[in-house]
Protein backbone atom coordinates (compact mmCIF):
# COMPACT_ATOMS: atom_id res chain seq x y z
CA UNK A 1 0.00 0.00 0.00
CA UNK A 2 2.74 1.83 -0.90
CA UNK A 3 1.20 5.52 -1.58
CA UNK A 4 -0.71 5.89 1.82
CA UNK A 5 1.85 5.38 4.08
CA UNK A 6 3.71 8.32 3.08
CA UNK A 7 4.31 10.34 6.36
CA UNK A 8 2.63 13.29 6.16
CA UNK A 9 5.26 15.26 8.22
CA UNK A 10 7.88 14.22 5.38
CA UNK A 11 7.71 17.43 3.30
CA UNK A 12 10.19 19.72 1.82
CA UNK A 13 13.06 20.85 3.80
CA UNK A 14 13.88 23.04 0.81
CA UNK A 15 10.90 24.86 0.70
CA UNK A 16 11.24 26.18 4.57
CA UNK A 17 9.05 23.72 6.09
CA UNK A 18 10.18 21.97 8.66
CA UNK A 19 10.88 17.86 8.12
CA UNK A 20 9.40 15.55 11.47
CA UNK A 21 9.41 12.34 11.76
CA UNK A 22 6.42 12.29 14.00
CA UNK A 23 6.59 12.33 17.90
CA UNK A 24 7.72 9.86 19.36
CA UNK A 25 5.72 8.71 23.00
CA UNK A 26 7.78 8.08 26.37
CA UNK A 27 4.79 5.63 27.45
CA UNK A 28 1.52 4.05 26.60
CA UNK A 29 -0.81 3.67 29.20
CA UNK A 30 -2.04 0.24 30.18
CA UNK A 31 -4.21 -1.79 27.82
CA UNK A 32 -3.81 0.69 25.14
CA UNK A 33 -3.48 0.22 21.07
CA UNK A 34 -0.38 -1.13 19.78
CA UNK A 35 -0.79 1.57 17.10
CA UNK A 36 -1.05 5.78 17.41
CA UNK A 37 -4.57 6.92 16.23
CA UNK A 38 -2.87 8.06 13.51
CA UNK A 39 1.06 8.63 12.61
CA UNK A 40 1.62 11.55 14.24
CA UNK A 41 -0.64 11.48 17.07
CA UNK A 42 1.05 12.15 20.52
CA UNK A 43 0.14 13.61 24.20
CA UNK A 44 -2.03 11.38 26.15
CA UNK A 45 -5.10 10.46 23.67
CA UNK A 46 -2.69 9.37 21.52
CA UNK A 47 -3.69 5.95 21.62
CA UNK A 48 -7.16 6.69 21.38
CA UNK A 49 -8.94 4.16 18.31
CA UNK A 50 -11.92 6.71 17.41
CA UNK A 51 -14.19 4.69 14.30
CA UNK A 52 -11.79 2.06 14.17
CA UNK A 53 -13.08 -1.43 13.54
CA UNK A 54 -16.28 0.13 13.03
CA UNK A 55 -18.96 1.11 10.00
CA UNK A 56 -18.19 4.35 7.46
CA UNK A 57 -20.97 7.23 7.33
CA UNK A 58 -20.77 9.82 4.32
CA UNK A 59 -21.91 13.18 5.38
CA UNK A 60 -23.67 13.93 1.98
CA UNK A 61 -25.29 17.23 2.63
CA UNK A 62 -24.73 20.10 4.72
CA UNK A 63 -27.70 21.00 6.55
CA UNK A 64 -28.60 21.18 10.60
CA UNK A 65 -31.19 20.60 13.12
CA UNK A 66 -30.64 19.81 16.77
CA UNK A 67 -34.27 18.76 16.86
CA UNK A 68 -33.99 16.79 13.98
CA UNK A 69 -31.39 16.39 11.97
CA UNK A 70 -31.50 14.91 8.27
CA UNK A 71 -30.09 12.04 7.00
CA UNK A 72 -26.55 12.29 5.62
CA UNK A 73 -25.64 15.43 7.63
CA UNK A 74 -22.84 15.60 10.24
CA UNK A 75 -24.79 15.66 13.18
CA UNK A 76 -27.10 12.97 11.84
CA UNK A 77 -24.05 10.82 11.62
CA UNK A 78 -22.62 11.87 15.16
CA UNK A 79 -26.33 10.89 17.01
CA UNK A 80 -26.65 8.13 15.41
CA UNK A 81 -23.22 6.24 16.06
CA UNK A 82 -23.11 2.87 16.65
CA UNK A 83 -20.96 1.81 20.06
CA UNK A 84 -18.91 -0.67 18.10
CA UNK A 85 -17.21 2.71 16.21
CA UNK A 86 -17.74 5.26 12.98
CA UNK A 87 -15.63 7.19 11.12
CA UNK A 88 -17.40 9.71 9.58
CA UNK A 89 -15.29 11.13 5.94
CA UNK A 90 -17.43 13.89 4.08
CA UNK A 91 -18.96 14.03 0.47
CA UNK A 92 -19.25 17.49 0.50
CA UNK A 93 -17.46 20.80 1.42
CA UNK A 94 -18.59 24.32 2.69
CA UNK A 95 -20.36 25.67 5.74
CA UNK A 96 -22.22 23.80 8.20
CA UNK A 97 -24.90 26.59 10.11
CA UNK A 98 -25.58 25.27 13.25
CA UNK A 99 -29.28 25.22 13.76
CA UNK A 100 -31.06 26.62 16.28
CA UNK A 101 -29.84 29.40 17.39
CA UNK A 102 -28.97 29.44 20.98
CA UNK A 103 -27.58 26.74 23.47
CA UNK A 104 -29.62 24.11 22.02
CA UNK A 105 -28.13 24.35 18.41
CA UNK A 106 -24.79 23.27 19.90
CA UNK A 107 -23.01 20.39 18.07
CA UNK A 108 -23.24 17.80 20.98
CA UNK A 109 -20.35 15.08 19.57
CA UNK A 110 -21.93 12.46 22.62
CA UNK A 111 -21.06 9.09 20.74
CA UNK A 112 -17.87 7.37 21.81
CA UNK A 113 -15.73 5.24 19.80
CA UNK A 114 -15.74 7.98 16.85
CA UNK A 115 -13.62 9.60 14.06
CA UNK A 116 -14.60 12.54 12.48
CA UNK A 117 -12.11 12.70 9.16
CA UNK A 118 -12.37 16.36 8.04
CA UNK A 119 -9.05 15.73 5.58
CA UNK A 120 -11.50 13.76 3.74
CA UNK A 121 -14.09 16.76 2.18
CA UNK A 122 -12.82 17.98 -1.48
CA UNK A 123 -11.78 21.68 -1.11
CA UNK A 124 -11.79 24.39 0.71
CA UNK A 125 -12.85 21.64 3.43
CA UNK A 126 -15.67 22.10 6.32
CA UNK A 127 -16.32 24.94 8.49
CA UNK A 128 -19.17 24.80 11.35
CA UNK A 129 -20.73 27.89 12.08
CA UNK A 130 -23.13 29.68 14.32
CA UNK A 131 -22.75 28.07 17.59
CA UNK A 132 -19.96 26.23 19.62
CA UNK A 133 -19.05 22.65 19.70
CA UNK A 134 -18.53 20.53 22.95
CA UNK A 135 -17.18 16.86 23.05
CA UNK A 136 -18.28 14.85 25.46
CA UNK A 137 -18.05 11.49 23.96
CA UNK A 138 -14.73 9.14 24.87
CA UNK A 139 -12.46 7.47 22.62
CA UNK A 140 -12.93 10.10 20.14
CA UNK A 141 -10.28 11.30 17.06
CA UNK A 142 -11.40 14.71 14.88
CA UNK A 143 -9.28 16.18 12.59
CA UNK A 144 -8.81 18.71 9.87
CA UNK A 145 -12.51 20.91 10.55
CA UNK A 146 -12.94 24.52 10.88
CA UNK A 147 -14.87 26.19 13.73
CA UNK A 148 -15.81 29.52 13.42
CA UNK A 149 -18.85 29.77 16.00
CA UNK A 150 -19.38 34.16 15.72
CA UNK A 151 -21.42 35.49 18.30
CA UNK A 152 -24.63 32.82 20.31
CA UNK A 153 -27.26 33.70 17.13
CA UNK A 154 -30.12 33.98 19.28
CA UNK A 155 -28.15 35.76 22.94
CA UNK A 156 -25.62 38.18 20.88
CA UNK A 157 -24.48 39.43 24.52
CA UNK A 158 -23.57 36.10 26.47
CA UNK A 159 -20.15 35.57 25.77
CA UNK A 160 -20.65 31.70 25.82
CA UNK A 161 -19.32 30.14 22.37
CA UNK A 162 -16.19 28.46 23.17
CA UNK A 163 -14.89 27.21 19.58
CA UNK A 164 -14.42 23.48 20.98
CA UNK A 165 -15.26 22.60 24.16
CA UNK A 166 -13.93 19.04 25.23
CA UNK A 167 -15.22 17.04 28.66
CA UNK A 168 -14.99 13.64 27.29
CA UNK A 169 -11.97 11.08 27.84
CA UNK A 170 -9.32 9.44 25.53
CA UNK A 171 -9.88 12.72 22.98
CA UNK A 172 -7.36 13.50 20.29
CA UNK A 173 -7.98 16.78 18.36
CA UNK A 174 -5.84 17.29 15.29
CA UNK A 175 -4.99 19.93 12.76
CA UNK A 176 -8.55 21.96 13.24
CA UNK A 177 -9.05 25.56 12.78
CA UNK A 178 -10.78 27.85 15.33
CA UNK A 179 -11.65 31.43 15.53
CA UNK A 180 -14.98 34.10 16.15
CA UNK A 181 -15.10 32.30 19.59
CA UNK A 182 -16.28 34.43 22.10
CA UNK A 183 -15.35 32.57 25.09
CA UNK A 184 -12.55 30.23 24.78
CA UNK A 185 -11.15 28.91 21.30
CA UNK A 186 -10.49 25.15 22.67
CA UNK A 187 -11.33 24.64 26.44
CA UNK A 188 -10.76 21.17 28.23
CA UNK A 189 -12.67 21.16 31.56
CA UNK A 190 -14.98 19.20 33.73
CA UNK A 191 -14.76 15.53 33.44
CA UNK A 192 -12.25 15.23 30.71
CA UNK A 193 -9.91 12.40 30.95
CA UNK A 194 -6.92 12.06 28.69
CA UNK A 195 -6.51 14.57 25.86
CA UNK A 196 -4.55 15.72 23.52
CA UNK A 197 -4.69 19.14 21.29
CA UNK A 198 -2.07 19.20 18.53
CA UNK A 199 -1.28 21.36 15.13
CA UNK A 200 -4.41 23.44 15.68
CA UNK A 201 -5.07 27.63 14.66
CA UNK A 202 -6.56 29.45 17.36
CA UNK A 203 -7.41 32.99 16.25
CA UNK A 204 -9.22 36.20 16.94
CA UNK A 205 -11.30 35.78 19.97
CA UNK A 206 -13.87 37.77 20.17
CA UNK A 207 -13.79 40.88 22.56
CA UNK A 208 -16.79 42.60 22.71
CA UNK A 209 -16.96 41.51 26.39
CA UNK A 210 -13.59 41.28 27.05
CA UNK A 211 -13.85 37.20 26.56
CA UNK A 212 -11.10 37.34 23.93
CA UNK A 213 -9.50 33.72 25.35
CA UNK A 214 -7.61 30.94 24.42
CA UNK A 215 -8.01 28.02 26.39
CA UNK A 216 -9.14 26.58 29.83
CA UNK A 217 -7.22 23.85 30.16
CA UNK A 218 -8.33 21.57 33.18
CA UNK A 219 -10.23 18.45 35.00
CA UNK A 220 -12.18 17.56 37.93
CA UNK A 221 -10.79 14.14 37.73
CA UNK A 222 -7.49 13.31 39.41
CA UNK A 223 -5.84 11.34 37.10
CA UNK A 224 -6.05 13.30 33.62
CA UNK A 225 -3.75 14.27 31.74
CA UNK A 226 -3.97 16.65 28.74
CA UNK A 227 -1.48 18.19 26.11
CA UNK A 228 -1.68 21.31 24.14
CA UNK A 229 1.25 21.23 21.88
CA UNK A 230 2.75 22.70 18.74
CA UNK A 231 -0.37 24.83 18.31
CA UNK A 232 -0.98 28.28 17.40
CA UNK A 233 -2.79 30.59 19.29
CA UNK A 234 -3.05 34.43 17.83
CA UNK A 235 -4.97 37.26 18.88
CA UNK A 236 -6.21 36.72 22.07
CA UNK A 237 -6.41 38.69 25.31
CA UNK A 238 -5.84 35.91 28.17
CA UNK A 239 -6.39 32.24 29.46
CA UNK A 240 -2.67 30.97 27.15
CA UNK A 241 -3.62 29.40 29.05
CA UNK A 242 -6.00 29.11 32.07
CA UNK A 243 -4.65 26.35 34.50
CA UNK A 244 -6.40 24.70 37.83
CA UNK A 245 -9.75 22.88 38.89
CA UNK A 246 -12.06 23.40 41.38
CA UNK A 247 -11.93 19.62 42.93
CA UNK A 248 -8.70 20.00 44.25
CA UNK A 249 -8.35 17.03 41.48
CA UNK A 250 -4.53 16.20 41.11
CA UNK A 251 -3.77 16.37 36.88
CA UNK A 252 -1.21 17.17 34.81
CA UNK A 253 -1.21 19.74 32.09
CA UNK A 254 1.55 19.92 29.08
CA UNK A 255 1.38 23.12 27.10
CA UNK A 256 4.79 22.92 24.78
CA UNK A 257 6.36 23.89 21.29
CA UNK A 258 3.09 26.69 21.26
CA UNK A 259 3.27 29.99 19.46
CA UNK A 260 1.25 32.40 21.36
CA UNK A 261 1.46 35.90 19.45
CA UNK A 262 -0.17 38.39 22.47
CA UNK A 263 -2.03 37.64 25.28
CA UNK A 264 -0.91 35.67 28.55
CA UNK A 265 -2.18 32.69 30.85
CA UNK A 266 -2.65 32.71 34.52
CA UNK A 267 -4.01 29.80 37.00
CA UNK A 268 -7.16 30.24 38.70
CA UNK A 269 -6.88 31.60 42.45
CA UNK A 270 -6.22 28.63 44.86
CA UNK A 271 -6.39 25.95 42.41
CA UNK A 272 -4.31 22.93 41.96
CA UNK A 273 -2.25 23.49 38.83
CA UNK A 274 0.45 21.02 37.81
CA UNK A 275 2.16 22.21 34.48
CA UNK A 276 5.43 21.66 31.79
CA UNK A 277 5.73 24.61 29.70
CA UNK A 278 8.28 23.45 27.56
CA UNK A 279 10.00 25.03 24.00
CA UNK A 280 7.26 27.58 23.36
CA UNK A 281 7.80 30.44 21.66
CA UNK A 282 6.22 34.29 22.63
CA UNK A 283 5.57 37.03 20.32
CA UNK A 284 4.79 40.20 20.85
CA UNK A 285 4.61 43.90 19.08
CA UNK A 286 6.21 45.46 22.23
CA UNK A 287 7.11 44.94 25.48
CA UNK A 288 4.64 46.63 27.30
CA UNK A 289 3.50 43.57 29.45
CA UNK A 290 6.58 41.01 29.41
CA UNK A 291 4.84 37.91 31.51
CA UNK A 292 3.91 35.26 29.55
CA UNK A 293 2.06 33.42 32.61
CA UNK A 294 0.85 34.52 36.18
CA UNK A 295 0.45 31.36 39.11
CA UNK A 296 -1.32 31.57 42.10
CA UNK A 297 -1.63 29.74 45.32
CA UNK A 298 -1.41 25.30 44.35
CA UNK A 299 0.57 26.37 40.72
CA UNK A 300 3.38 24.52 40.74
CA UNK A 301 5.58 24.43 37.13
CA UNK A 302 8.54 23.11 35.04
CA UNK A 303 10.01 25.31 32.59
CA UNK A 304 12.79 24.53 29.77
CA UNK A 305 13.56 26.13 26.83
CA UNK A 306 10.54 28.97 26.06
CA UNK A 307 11.35 32.05 23.83
CA UNK A 308 9.83 35.35 23.75
CA UNK A 309 10.23 37.82 20.45
CA UNK A 310 8.77 40.86 22.03
CA UNK A 311 10.44 43.52 19.09
CA UNK A 312 7.83 43.51 16.45
CA UNK A 313 9.78 42.74 13.43
CA UNK A 314 9.08 39.67 11.07
CA UNK A 315 12.14 37.93 12.03
CA UNK A 316 10.86 35.56 14.73
CA UNK A 317 14.01 33.60 15.35
CA UNK A 318 15.92 36.53 17.29
CA UNK A 319 14.04 36.27 20.36
CA UNK A 320 15.79 35.15 24.01
CA UNK A 321 15.36 32.75 26.35
CA UNK A 322 12.91 33.35 29.06
CA UNK A 323 12.54 31.48 32.56
CA UNK A 324 10.70 32.61 36.41
CA UNK A 325 11.26 36.45 35.67
CA UNK A 326 8.45 36.09 32.98
CA UNK A 327 6.18 33.03 34.41
CA UNK A 328 5.77 34.87 37.65
CA UNK A 329 3.53 34.25 40.68
CA UNK A 330 4.18 30.33 40.90
CA UNK A 331 5.19 29.15 44.32
CA UNK A 332 6.75 26.05 43.22
CA UNK A 333 9.39 25.80 40.61
CA UNK A 334 10.54 21.72 39.88
CA UNK A 335 13.71 20.90 38.52
CA UNK A 336 12.04 17.72 36.68
CA UNK A 337 9.12 17.44 34.38
CA UNK A 338 5.89 16.24 35.31
CA UNK A 339 5.31 13.08 33.68
CA UNK A 340 2.49 13.55 30.77
CA UNK A 341 2.33 10.20 28.86
CA UNK A 342 2.83 10.26 24.75
CA UNK A 343 4.88 13.24 24.85
CA UNK A 344 8.26 14.16 23.44
CA UNK A 345 9.32 17.84 23.02
CA UNK A 346 11.57 19.72 20.78
CA UNK A 347 13.15 23.02 20.84
CA UNK A 348 11.38 26.33 20.32
CA UNK A 349 13.28 27.41 17.15
CA UNK A 350 12.32 23.66 15.45
CA UNK A 351 8.88 24.08 16.63
CA UNK A 352 8.51 27.37 15.21
CA UNK A 353 7.89 26.87 11.52
CA UNK A 354 6.47 23.70 11.66
CA UNK A 355 3.69 25.41 13.57
CA UNK A 356 3.48 28.39 11.46
CA UNK A 357 3.90 26.25 7.80
CA UNK A 358 1.80 22.95 9.06
CA UNK A 359 -0.62 23.93 11.84
CA UNK A 360 -4.78 24.12 10.73
CA UNK A 361 -7.25 21.95 9.13
CA UNK A 362 -6.62 22.51 5.76
CA UNK A 363 -2.85 24.06 6.29
CA UNK A 364 -2.32 22.87 2.35
CA UNK A 365 -4.97 25.18 1.28
CA UNK A 366 -5.84 27.58 4.19
CA UNK A 367 -8.64 29.33 3.55
CA UNK A 368 -8.74 33.65 3.63
CA UNK A 369 -8.73 33.65 8.15
CA UNK A 370 -5.92 30.86 8.65
CA UNK A 371 -3.78 32.85 5.80
CA UNK A 372 -4.61 36.13 7.43
CA UNK A 373 -3.54 35.07 10.62
CA UNK A 374 -0.54 33.12 9.87
CA UNK A 375 0.53 36.49 7.65
CA UNK A 376 -0.04 38.43 10.68
CA UNK A 377 1.83 35.92 12.95
CA UNK A 378 5.04 36.27 11.04
CA UNK A 379 4.66 39.78 10.36
CA UNK A 380 3.91 40.53 14.56
CA UNK A 381 0.78 42.97 12.84
CA UNK A 382 -3.10 43.18 13.27
CA UNK A 383 -4.52 43.01 16.40
CA UNK A 384 -7.83 42.00 19.20
CA UNK A 385 -11.03 42.13 17.80
CA UNK A 386 -14.74 42.55 18.95
CA UNK A 387 -16.46 41.42 15.64
CA UNK A 388 -15.46 39.29 12.78
CA UNK A 389 -14.21 40.91 9.61
CA UNK A 390 -18.02 41.19 7.86
CA UNK A 391 -16.34 40.07 4.72
CA UNK A 392 -14.26 37.16 5.87
CA UNK A 393 -17.88 36.16 8.08
CA UNK A 394 -20.25 36.54 5.24
CA UNK A 395 -17.78 34.49 2.54
CA UNK A 396 -17.97 31.33 4.48
CA UNK A 397 -21.47 31.50 5.93
CA UNK A 398 -22.60 32.17 2.53
CA UNK A 399 -19.99 29.66 0.99
CA UNK A 400 -21.10 27.19 -1.97
CA UNK A 401 -21.30 23.56 -0.94
CA UNK A 402 -18.74 21.83 -3.14
CA UNK A 403 -19.43 18.18 -3.76
CA UNK A 404 -16.99 15.40 -4.74
CA UNK A 405 -17.67 13.93 -7.97
CA UNK A 406 -20.32 11.35 -8.90
CA UNK A 407 -18.92 7.71 -8.50
CA UNK A 408 -15.33 8.61 -6.74
CA UNK A 409 -16.45 6.03 -3.78
CA UNK A 410 -18.49 2.97 -5.93
CA UNK A 411 -18.65 0.54 -3.00
CA UNK A 412 -19.36 3.58 -0.48
CA UNK A 413 -16.25 2.37 1.92
CA UNK A 414 -15.06 5.76 2.90
CA UNK A 415 -11.89 4.99 0.00
CA UNK A 416 -11.93 6.29 -3.54
CA UNK A 417 -11.54 4.16 -6.18
CA UNK A 418 -8.67 5.44 -7.64
CA UNK A 419 -6.86 5.69 -4.05
CA UNK A 420 -7.93 2.00 -3.87
CA UNK A 421 -6.52 0.91 -7.07
CA UNK A 422 -3.48 2.91 -6.95
CA UNK A 423 -2.91 0.72 -2.88
CA UNK A 424 -4.32 -2.89 -4.83
CA UNK A 425 -7.35 -2.72 -2.97
CA UNK A 426 -10.94 -3.49 -4.62
CA UNK A 427 -13.19 -0.75 -5.20
CA UNK A 428 -16.01 -2.84 -6.02
CA UNK A 429 -15.90 -4.80 -1.93
CA UNK A 430 -16.07 -2.88 1.46
CA UNK A 431 -12.88 -3.60 2.83
CA UNK A 432 -12.15 -0.60 5.08
CA UNK A 433 -11.68 -2.88 8.43
CA UNK A 434 -9.14 -4.73 6.56
CA UNK A 435 -5.25 -4.67 7.13
CA UNK A 436 -3.72 -4.81 3.64
CA UNK A 437 -0.47 -4.52 4.76
CA UNK A 438 -0.86 -5.67 8.30
CA UNK A 439 0.32 -2.58 10.47
CA UNK A 440 -2.59 -2.10 12.65
CA UNK A 441 -4.44 -0.03 11.02
CA UNK A 442 -7.48 -0.45 8.90
CA UNK A 443 -7.39 0.02 4.89
CA UNK A 444 -9.33 3.00 5.51
CA UNK A 445 -7.04 4.76 8.17
CA UNK A 446 -4.51 4.34 5.95
CA UNK A 447 -6.32 6.78 3.32
CA UNK A 448 -7.24 8.91 6.09
CA UNK A 449 -3.35 9.15 6.25
CA UNK A 450 -2.89 9.99 2.67
CA UNK A 451 -6.09 12.55 2.57
CA UNK A 452 -4.16 14.53 5.49
CA UNK A 453 -1.12 14.77 3.49
CA UNK A 454 -3.13 17.54 1.42
CA UNK A 455 -3.66 17.64 -2.43
CA UNK A 456 -3.39 13.89 -3.11
CA UNK A 457 -3.91 13.76 -7.03
CA UNK A 458 -6.33 10.53 -6.61
CA UNK A 459 -9.52 12.12 -6.31
CA UNK A 460 -10.39 14.49 -9.04
CA UNK A 461 -12.24 16.99 -6.94
CA UNK A 462 -9.64 18.14 -5.00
Amino acid sequence: MSPSRSRKWLTSAAAGVLVLAGLVATSRPAGAATVAAFPGASGPAMYATGGRGGDVYHVTNLTDNATGPAAGSLRYGINNAPGTGRTIVFDVAGTIRLSPAGRQGWLTINASNLTIAGQTAPRPGVTIMGQATKVTGKNVVIRHVKFRPGKDQANPETATNDGIWITGDNVIVDHVSVSWHDDEGISTSDAAGQVSVQYAIVSDGLNYKGHSYGALVGSDVTGSNIAYHHNLFAHHLSRLPRLGNETGAVNYVEWSNNVVFEGKGYSGDNQLANANFVGNTYLRQNTSSPEVYTGATGTSAYLSGNRADYDGDANLTDGVGIAWDRFTGIPTHRSTRFDVPGMTTESAAAALPGVLNQAGAFWWARDAVDTRVVSETRSTSGGIIKNANATEWNALWNAAAVSAPSGWDTDRDGMPDAWEKASGLNPSADDHNGDADGDGYRNIEEYLDYASLGSPPLRSAR
